[in-house]
Formats: structure tokens, C-alpha cells, sequence
């Protein structure tokens, strides 16, 4: 089969994605090839996610294998042709790439040693791609990287009462949405987590746009569906009783500031500079002329102070990287501070209530904070 060779990268940088680079089953490091009269399928899985597109093309001779994602994605890259062509021979499991006058030999496993993809059996409806993401984006950054705490380690799509929500919790922070489209749920599921790192990559590679993506779930809603276009994501859910973060969520403020939303994140940014030696510990605290100072500091490198022209009615700290990821998630140019206490949780938000971000105080457990701020940024989808 001849296949253009931009077409076919692209599908191969698409489902690489799922595939387990340093994963001790080889199957896992594979993109499981299948064709029909007119089209290529590609999947690739780590049996977390699994992330399947199809190419339309005319194929001769149809075949089935599993080949290493990486060696065929490397020599699909360095063609120089706008076609290359592809032809499995069965008896030596083998897949012949040409291109130009380059030929290539890639050893293959068995396409009936390759994970099936889950079923989807139930539908649960359909959100735009645009929407999705963004809801995806702006909770994910909330779900902890501590596998000791598996509950953490997800995003929660669930019903709650009339609403629908994604959610994300690592024990110092909270993130909740409110979609604004409603979805059906599995009969006895009102609450289905995904795991963080396919969280990850699936707000990687849904698209910007308003095209529509098709939400279905599996029989005992173990896994989730995501379809749009020529592409499908499984993703298996977690296994995990996700706590009930309607509780700690504070029924009134005392105080609600409304922040500059981009003057705030500058003066933060700023204070991390000598505040990351301090276990990444800034304070918004009362200035001397009824204005907000964000302070950041260090004995050994020095210190950042700004005022916002925002009355503070007493001091509080914050993780540095949590309160930034707060503002950013808000997104909007005032940024409402919501709070009642020193020592008490406070919450970022925007004009509405659809997104809000419960963050708690830095007091004794500025240190476990700091390590787990530091996984977020390390950790790579």
C-alpha cells in the first residue's frame, strides 16, 4: 500500500502517545497495524490508555501485525518522499517499508499478541472538543502524583445532584468544573475517576475546535470512549472511591478581593524567584497604605515585594506554584479571592462559578507541599 508520508507520521505521532517506551512487555511498545480494502488502522496501547486513528488508503494486500512504535516512526521520519510504501510479508513476520530507493526490514509480533481495545457499550453523550479540553486542562493540574494515594492520583467526571463536574484533589488544593452540558451515566456510577497521566495525554491531543466528541462507557464502567473524527481514546478508569469534595468546600467568605488576574501572576512569578528556596512559600499580607503585597523571600538570595492595589484584610501564604496554577486555570483578567481566615482554605474563581479552586493555607505542611508542587511540574505526560 502507498501511503503519504506526512499522513502517516502524523498517525504515528497521534498513537505513540499511548505506547509504554520502557515497558517490560514488547507487545506495549508496539502500534498494532490493521487493514481492510480502504483503510489503515493504527492503535497503540500501555493498557492504561489506548489511543486508536484510521487512514483512508487503498490496500491490496490486507494484513495484521504489531511493530515497534519507535523504529517505525523513526523510519517513516527520515523519508525524504512524499509517499512511502508499506507490505507485510507473513511467513518471515516482516514489515517492508520503501521509500525512494530506501528499503527497510522491521521484525514484527503477532497482531493476536496486542491488547484489544475495551468495549463501549453505553453512550453518555457528546461536548464539544474545545470545551472538553479546557475543563480537562484546567482540573488536571490539581490531581496528585502519590500513588500512595490512589483515590488522588485521577480526575473525577461525576453527577452531583443536577450537575456535572470534573474534579481533581491532592490533599493542598482543589479543582472543580462545572460543565455546562449535560451527560448521561452508567446505571449505579455516579462518580467514574481517570487517571491523571491519561488525562494528560488526552487533553494533548483533542482538538481546539467545536467538532463533537462522543463520551461512551464500557460494560461496569471500567473504561471511558472519547471519539471524534477518525480517532479513538479508551481510557481505564481507577478503581478508587474518590472523596466527597462537596464537604470541604466552605458555604460562606468573609472576604472576597478581587485581583488583577495578570498583574497577581507577574507578582507571584516574581516572589518564586527566592521564594523556591523557601519550600516555594509566598504571602499575600496587608500593605502599609490599604494595598496587597505578594512577598517572596530568602535569607540567602533576597526578596521580591509588590503591591496590588487590593485591600488585604490580614496576612495568608500560599504554595507559589499551586497559587500560580490557580490564576492561570481562572483565566480571566480579575480573579476573585475568596476568603474567611488565616488559617483557612481559600478559593480562587472567576466571574461565575463554573471553575473554582479551593487552596489551602501554607502552614506546617509547607514542606510536603513543596514536594508535591515539584512532582507536578516533573512529572511528563
Amino acid at each position: 500500500m502507498k501511503i503519504l508520508r506526512d499522513t502517516l507520521n502524523a498517525a504515528l505521532a497521534l498513537v505513540s502517545k499511548a505506547t509504554g517506551a520502557n515497558n517490560s512487555l514488547p507487545i506495549l511498545t508496539c502500534v498494532d497495524l490493521q487493514s481492510d480494502p480502504d483503510s489503515l488502522i493504527l492503535t497503540a496501547t500501555n493498557l492504561e490508555i489506548t489511543i486508536r486513528t484510521r487512514i483512508g488508503v487503498q490496500v491490496e494486500s490486507p494484513f495484521s501485525a504489531a511493530v515497534p512504535a519507535g523504529i517505525l516512526a523513526s523510519i517513516i521520519a527520515a523519508s525524504e518522499a512524499e509517499t512511502v510504501e508499506l507490505a507485510y510479508d507473513a511467513p518471515t513476520t516482516t514489515l517492508k517499508v520503501k521509500s525512494l530507493g530506501a528499503k527497510s526490514k522491521i521484525k514484527a509480533l503477532g497482531h493476536d499478541e496486542f491488547p484489544p481495545a475495551p468495549g463501549a457499550d453505553t453512550p453518555l453523550g457528546v461536548l464539544p472538543a474545545h470545551m472538553l479540553k479546557a475543563a480537562l486542562k484546567r482540573v488536571v493540574i490539581a490531581a496528585s502524583t502519590d500513588q500512595a494515594r490512589p483515590a488522588l492520583t485521577g480526575v473525577q467526571l461525576a453527577r452531583v445532584e443536577t450537575d456535572v463536574t470534573l474534579a481533581a484533589a491532592d490533599g493542598f488544593r482543589l479543582a472543580v468544573v462545572r460543565l455546562e452540558l449535560p451527560l448521561s451515566f452508567p446505571e449505579g456510577h455516579n462518580s467514574l475517576v481517570l487517571p491523571r497521566q491519561a488525562v494528560l495525554k488526552l487533553v494533548q491531543i483533542l482538538p481546539d475546535d467545536d467538532q463533537t466528541v462522543s463520551i461512551s462507557s464500557s460494560k461496569e464502567a471500567a473504561s471511558l470512549q472519547f471519539t471524534w473524527n477518525a480517532v479513538s481514546v479508551w481510557v481505564q478508569l481507577l478503581d478508587a472511591q474518590f472523596p466527597d469534595w462537596k464537604q470541604i468546600i466552605p458555604n460562606v467568605f468573609k472576604h472576597t478581593l478581587s485581583l488583577p488576574g495578570k498583574d497577581a501572576l507577574s507578582a507571584i512569578q516574581r516572589a518564586e524567584v527566592f521564594a523556591r528556596e523557601a519550600n516555594h512559600v509566598v504571602r499575600f499580607k496587608p500593605g502599609r497604605e490599604s494595598d496587597l503585597l505578594i512577598e517572596g523571600d530568602s535569607a540567602e538570595t533576597g526578596k521580591s515585594e509588590t503591591a496590588l492595589p487590593v485591600a488585604m484584610p490580614f496576612p495568608i501564604a500560599f504554595n507559589s506554584i499551586f497559587a500560580k496554577q490557580g490564576i492561570e486555570a481562572v483565566g480571566s483578567e480579575a480573579v476573585l479571592l475568596l476568603l474567611n481566615a488565616e488559617n483557612t482554605p481559600a478559593m480562587l474563581t472567576g466571574d461565575s462559578d463554573r471553575f473554582r479552586y479551593l487552596l489551602m493555607p501554607m502552614l506546617e505542611n509547607s514542606v510536603a507541599a513543596a514536594k508535591a508542587a515539584e512532582a507536578t511540574q516533573t512529572v511528563e505526560a
